[in-house]
């Protein structure tokens, strides 16, 4: 019996994360399918970012960056 339970907490742990990650999702790929089409129109224009440029990309990063750690660390926790 104390494996069935063992068993049913570990499924509702990857229920728990599997919900994190769809809800973090679409935000975290439209972050980042920006940040690419923006990289992307500078290469057209061949050009580099500017320091304010480069700033907010790596700001962007660093925060798409965050949340999907911030997932792991729940899953980790088992929330």
């Amino acid at each position: 019996m104390a494996l069935a339970g063992t068993t049913i907490l570990g499924l509702l742990k990857l229920a728990d994360v599997l919900l994190l990650l769809v809800e973090a999702a679409p935000a975290v790929i439209a972050s980042l399918q920006e940040t690419r089409d923006r990289l992307a129109q500078m290469a057209d224009q061949g050009r580099d970012p500017t320091p304010a440029e480069w700033d907010e990309l790596l700001l962007t990063l660093q925060a798409n960056s965050d949340e999907i750690q911030a997932i792991r660390d729940a899953a980790n926790r088992g929330e």
